[in-house]
């Protein structure tokens, strides 16, 4: 999906993915099409943002058993969890990126097996003067690896083993 607006550009991909190299190409191809109708002379805001949903066994779920650092209960008082929703935005020491990120566990449908930890990952940094597609080729790369680096640090073992 595409949205060309005088105010900006945004490429989004739904499921089925077909991975990170078909989407960049796509992203810089229809980037340089916006270039062409829009010719912006400055980029305000740079970003990526992923939303990985990770599909957990209903049945003894923990949020701790699937993400790194999860909140709990107070010892002193019991509490059953019914939502969760986690929110924070992170400054890159050492580059001009920022981090927004959203955790949250989407409660199933009546009668369902499975339920959903979504972790939402918006990477992005602020303006800067456009140079033709130098900025989006150096970026793009860059930002993809910082949102892998901190998925990977966010979810534990047994979050991981559900990909296998």
């Amino acid at each position: 999906m595409v949205q060309f607006q005088r105010q900006g550009f945004v490429f989004s991909r739904l499921a089925p993915y077909c991975g990170w190299q078909s989407f960049a190409e796509e992203a810089l191809r229809l980037w340089q099409t916006y270039g062409e109708l829009a010719q912006p002379t400055v980029i305000q805001r740079i970003g990526l943002r992923f939303i990985n949903r990770i599909d957990c066994p209903r049945e003894g779920f923990a949020l701790k058993d699937y993400l790194v650092g999860s909140p709990e209960s107070p010892a002193s008082l019991p509490l059953q969890r019914e939502m969760f929703l986690h929110e924070d935005t992170f400054r890159v020491s050492g580059s001009d990126y920022s981090v927004h990120l959203i955790r949250t566990v989407r409660l199933p449908q009546p009668n369902a097996d499975r339920l959903s930890l979504i972790l939402g990952i918006d990477v992005f940094a602020a303006a800067e003067e456009l140079n033709g597609d130098e900025a989006l080729r150096k970026r793009l790369p860059e930002m993809r690896w910082l949102k892998n680096k901190i998925f990977f640090s966010m979810i534990t073992l047994k979050a991981k083993d559900l990909f296998q």
